[in-house]
């Protein structure tokens, strides 16, 4: 290549990517001085627990819990006043952690709507909670961080047994039925498609079974070979380019309880103790007999159990909580139960 040539390609080609700063690292070393921050850290690591932190405020608070993941015995548990706060929250810890560590950060949303209010939740707080639940009683060790508000936090969920029930694990070299994964596939919430396109979507074309689940950013294929998985690849569901070679993946279900079988007999028999009025009993199971999924079930998933679980329940044992304003979670705690009891006595 003459000179003037290797000049011009010199011109085309895109400037070197800035040194990346890791801002978190600067922080520490700047604050690595600092007796409050030692002291936390080392109670922390000790379990000497609990243990009162004054002064955070705006996305110190995110590099805070981000230094904290490192001494925990085990995950986080951060629970936020509202909603919009522990969005923030998740943003700011995910852009602290970089790439690989916020891959580690999950947000477990509360519904959005309040009761008696005869509107449905959005498809993708329905995949967020039950991909959630479901990592968390199959595959804790992914996970770093649980950023909820204190809505969600008290709102039962399904018991572990029953979740870990609730996973289609995928295996290269593994046997696949086609035929029972799209009845368990259905039975998870997912929608079967011609071609998948948005989240909660799966389609069955011969030998190719596509899954495009909440918790992944990419689509999932399995092609198989007699009933053999063959090849597993995530795909970009737009263009159908292959985007990585997959061993395995865990596909976690579109919604976290099919109001079905057993789960449909406990509910009429909690219903009936509950004394709710036996014409609306039955037209609300009606409908739920002819379409699991319909408008408010999400209200009486707790009472499809026998025993519903709590969020913290699921949690591994080692779980650090960590309240996010203690203060102002007492006094949302007190609004949304006023809140409820006057929702609860309208609708009587």
């Amino acid at each position: 290549m003459s000179k003037r040539k290797r000049r011009r390609a010199a011109r085309r080609a895109p400037p070197p990517p800035p040194e990346s700063i890791q801002f978190g690292n600067l922080a520490r070393r700047r604050l690595a001085d600092s007796g409050a921050l030692q002291t936390l850290l080392r109670k922390v690591a000790a379990q000497e627990l609990p243990v009162a932190v004054d002064g955070v405020h705006g996305s110190f608070a995110a590099l805070l819990l981000h230094w904290l993941r490192e001494p925990a015995a085990g995950p986080l548990l951060v629970v936020t006043p509202t909603e919009q706060e522990a969005d923030s929250l998740v943003g700011d810890l995910r852009l602290f952690a970089g790439a690989a560590g916020g891959d580690r950060v999950r947000r477990f949303p509360w519904w959005g709507l309040l009761p008696y209010s005869n509107v449905a939740p959005l498809p993708t707080v329905f995949g967020e909670r039950a991909g959630v639940l479901a990592e968390l009683v199959t595959a804790p060790d992914g996970i770093d961080v649980v950023v909820t508000s204190l809505r969600a936090l008290v709102t039962p969920v399904p018991p572990a047994d029953y979740l870990a029930g609730r996973v289609l694990q995928l295996e290269v070299g593994s046997d696949l039925d086609p035929v029972a994964v799209e009845e368990r596939l259905v039975s998870f919430g997912y929608v079967r498609v011609p071609r998948v396109s948005i989240h909660g979507e799966f389609s069955v074309k011969g030998e190719v079974i596509d899954i495009y689940p909440y918790a992944r950013e990419h689509a999932v294929r399995a092609v198989l070979e007699f009933d053999a998985v063959e090849d597993l690849r995530e795909f970009e569901p737009a263009t159908q380019r292959s985007v990585a070679a997959l061993e395995r993946a865990a596909v976690y279900p579109a919604r976290e309880v099919q109001v079905a079988g057993e789960e449909l007999e406990t509910l009429a028999a909690n219903l009936e103790r509950a004394r709710l009025p036996q014409e609306a009993r039955e037209l609300f199971l009606e409908a739920l007999r002819r379409d699991s999924d319909a408008r408010s079930a999400e209200l009486f998933f707790p009472l499809c159990f026998a025993q519903p679980a709590t969020l913290p329940e699921i949690l591994p044992a080692n779980v650090l909580l960590v309240l996010a304003g203690e203060e102002r979670l007492d006094a949302t705690f007190a609004a949304v139960r006023k809140e409820y009891y006057e929702l609860h006595r309208q609708a009587a």
